[in-house]
């Protein structure tokens, strides 16, 4: 009976790790950026986000003023893989 008990905690506990490991997986994968965003300069540039592919209904923005303006870093919302690219004004 107690091998019965040691089987079913340890049970437990490897599938509390597994969990754990589940759940760091997916927030490393969403918030890791995508490599076209990680290779290219970011000054002067907006990232907006759509909420689908008909690009109608913005969910998100990540944005760096120009040279100019000092490249400060401005965002709201959240990211999709629905994006697209524009030049960032002051």
């Amino acid at each position: 009976m107690r091998r019965l008990s040691l089987f079913a905690a340890r049970r437990r506990t490897m599938l509390a790790g597994a969990a754990l490991f589940v759940v760091a997986a997916v927030l490393g994968a969403v918030l890791t950026p995508a490599p076209s965003e990680a290779q290219q300069s970011k000054c002067g540039t907006e990232i907006w986000y759509w909420s689908d592919a008909t690009y109608t209904e913005t969910v998100g923005l990540r944005a760096w003023t120009s040279y100019e303006c000092g490249c400060q870093h401005y965002y709201w919302g959240s990211i999709s893989f629905y994006r697209t690219f524009e030049d960032s004004y002051c």
